[in-house]
């Protein structure tokens, strides 16, 4: 049985304190000792521990040191892989991180849950691979993930804190310079026909294009017979994945929560389509009506990215401001604003997403393909601020002081997307997740929704696609997805 809790109290705010972010009380299932609590009230920690109890979890041991809410899922032993949303360092907006990326209270209180599923057997891995500009660094050493992670090795606690990107980005006074990641580890997987991509039109697949890539890189990964993902082996070789998404708007997914959140598992991002260069009227993806001046600026900065392995050069910056005057111009002069697939005609995005979720599910530790699922996923998702407006990189803070629980991304989505106002089946990447019943499908694409568990009686008892039917709570959309969530406009 699916399971969907969301706990939500007005009152619920990030901790003023820093890192470990302990609770504010021993509770009985406290792995750590009374003497680990913190004297300062941590409303995060009981709002976790709140949505967990409200999802039934271990319920008859509630309330007492027996208590283990995710011993349903993870056993001694394990690798438990926790994959937090966080994309970058900062918010270029002055709108600070709270809804940039996940919270690392809520991180943090969910490990302790892990902690005591594990039983002091098994292993912790806290990883992600944002953006390829992010500064790792910067990020777990100001949000306190860092500290956090060596205050549980000075318990005994076996825990990894993983960058899994295999390739960084550096800006320089001379322009962008590209890092190869040496200790990345990781498997290439073929999906071939099983991918989402298989069977579109050559100029389709042709025209897949990620930003800032090298276009003949990522040719090279997806044809219309080879649809390849270069997947971490933190993914690969965990038994659980403890997915901690942050919800956001997206610019070309239209939100991003559970299902989104998995894109952060692959080690090189040249291998992940986004968007196909050109206009919708010509067969792609990428803006909505065909203008020669937005088709030259994607010239410029195919033949710029090309560049990229070289390092800057004066090539490079005389194609990137050819660029920067052609989308001027095709801003003026198009029937649409849209670039770079960033609006609600994007038909690609989806299809990396649910991509790979097939993988995460049903790839073994040799990057091998199976027909039964080889690890299971729980979501709990930060929504106590969300990040709506242009998201992911640019959100401005809703403050909906909320967390949520699911043991199916696809649910958690519907639920999520339900929340922010708008319809599931409008949004791509969760409506076509919703019924997909194609190769290494991880749910009952015609199974019956969950209702919600919830403190809040106006959701609970609520089927997950009936929540917020009174748009009590809604998000900003990103200006290209602005129409959609109004449902002004419908795409088949």
């Amino acid at each position: 049985m699916i399971i969907y809790s969301l706990y939500h109290d007005e009152s619920m705010a990030y901790p003023e304190a820093g890192a470990p972010f302990r609770p504010g009380e021993a509770y009985p299932e406290y792995p750590f000792g009374a003497d680990c609590a913190s004297p300062n009230v941590n409303a995060i920690y009981a709002g976790v521990r709140e949505t967990l109890r409200l999802a039934g979890l271990d319920a008859e041991s509630y309330g007492t040191a027996a208590w283990n809410p995710l011993g349903a899922y993870i056993e001694p032993g394990m690798c438990v892989l926790v994959k937090p949303n966080l994309v970058m360092h900062e918010n270029p907006t002055g709108n600070g991180t709270d809804c940039l990326y996940t919270h690392p209270s809520v991180v943090a209180a969910v490990i302790d849950y892990v902690v005591v599923a594990l039983k002091g057997k098994g292993t912790v891995v806290l990883a992600d691979a944002p953006m390829q500009s992010c500064n790792f660094d910067a990020l777990v050493g100001q949000s306190g993930l860092s500290e956090l992670v060596s205050w549980y090795r000075s318990r005994g606690v076996d825990i990894e804190l993983k960058d899994m990107r295999g390739l960084k980005s550096v800006s320089t006074a001379a322009g962008l310079e590209q890092e190869l990641v040496e200790d990345a580890t990781g498997k290439v997987i073929d999906l071939g026909t099983d991918s989402c991509f298989a069977g579109l039109p050559k100029e389709r697949i042709d025209g897949l294009r990620i930003t800032n890539y090298d276009p003949a890189e990522l040719k090279r990964h997806h044809t219309q017979d080879r649809h390849e993902y270069y997947v971490s082996s933190c993914l690969l070789d965990a038994d659980v994945v403890v997915n901690l998404p942050k919800a956001k708007t997206h610019r070309k997914a239209g939100v991003t929560g559970a299902l989104k959140n998995m894109v952060g598992v692959n080690v090189r991002k040249e291998y992940l389509p986004h968007h196909s260069n050109g206009s919708a009227a010509e067969g792609c993806d990428e803006y909505e009506g065909a203008n020669l001046f937005k088709r030259l600026m994607d010239d410029a900065l195919d033949a710029g990215n090309s560049m990229l392995a070289q390092g800057p050069s004066c090539a490079r910056r005389i194609l990137a401001y050819l660029a920067r005057g052609f989308r001027y111009l095709g801003k003026r002069t198009a029937p649409d604003a849209y670039t770079e697939g960033s609006w609600f005609g994007n038909d690609t995005i989806w299809r990396t997403v649910l991509d790979l979720n097939k993988i995460v599910f049903f790839a073994d530790r040799d990057g091998v393909m199976r027909d039964e699922p080889q690890r299971r996923m729980v979501v709990l998702c930060d929504m106590v601020t969300v990040g709506q407006g242009e998201g992911p990189l640019l959100p401005e803070p809703g403050e909906w002081h909320m967390l949520a629980f699911s043991d199916d991304p696809c649910v958690h989505d519907v639920a999520m997307t339900r929340m922010m106002g708008t319809d599931p089946s409008i949004i791509t990447t969760v409506g076509n997740a919703l019924v997909y019943d194609g190769p290494y499908a991880w749910r009952d694409a015609g199974g019956e929704l969950p209702a919600c568990r919830s403190n809040d009686p106006a959701f609970d008892g609520v089927r997950v696609d009936g929540l917020n039917e009174d748009m009590r709570y809604k998000a900003k959309p990103t200006s290209g997805w602005a129409a959609r969530f109004a449902r002004e406009v419908h795409i088949a």
